[in-house]
């Protein structure tokens, strides 16, 4: 058993483009991995845009992707290309830059489903069924520092009613979440005599990888 550390999380929210990778291979199988004969530099949680698979399914994979089983020449994406062939020599993965939320103190996500009540008359107790699976919201608390980019980035896309944002949350173990349809539902800021401004910032999440 290996307690998960919170110390060393971070929340970065996506930015802009960033340099595409080139010259990767994919290989067809659940998930699809793509190689590269140097180092890629990729993590997990990134998402990139895919480009360039050939051939059959070429379709399929050429648009965005959440970067998943990273080592330092492949990663995997998730979809199912069993099957495909003449994917190519020549694929690219577009990255989205991030930008790090540095003033994070902790932090609470909250996934769920809704329910379905099936009990009829002839029950004798509550019948349940497990509904739609809901991404839930994700609060992160921080000291307030008006300099920090990532919160300024935060607070803009607040101001702006921006959605379809990228958000990642990572792990002290490395592990990420990565929202890719998320919004900044609300944020607050709050001080009292001789303290640190505080805040928090709420997001919801509603496609998760």
């Amino acid at each position: 058993m290996a307690i998960l550390d919170a110390t060393g999380t971070t929340l970065e929210i996506g930015g802009t483009t960033g340099v595409a990778v080139t010259a990767l291979t994919p290989a067809a199988g659940n998930p699809t991995i793509f190689t590269k004969a140097t180092a890629h530099g990729l993590k997990n949680g990134d998402i990139v845009t895919i480009a360039g698979v050939a051939g059959t399914g070429a379709a399929a994979l050429n648009k965005s992707w959440v970067v998943k089983y990273v080592t330092a020449n492949t990663f995997a994406v998730d979809h199912d290309s069993t099957g495909y062939t003449a994917m190519g020599t020549a694929a690219t993965a577009t990255p989205t830059t991030w930008v790090k939320v540095g003033t994070i103190t902790n932090f609470s996500m909250n996934p769920t489903a809704s329910e379905r009540d099936r009990t009829t008359l002839k029950d004798t107790k509550r019948v349940w069924k497990r509904g739609i699976r809901d991404g839930g919201t994700m609060t992160f608390n921080l000291l307030w520092d008006n300099a920090d980019t990532g919160l300024d980035a935060v607070k803009t896309a607040y101001t702006n009613g921006s959605e379809n944002l990228a958000f990642r949350i990572t792990f002290s173990d490395n592990e990420a979440i990565t929202l890719q349809d998320g919004y900044v539902l609300d944020y607050s800021i709050s001080g009292e005599v001789d303290a640190d401004a505080t805040g928090a910032i709420t997001i919801r999440g509603t496609v998760a990888s």
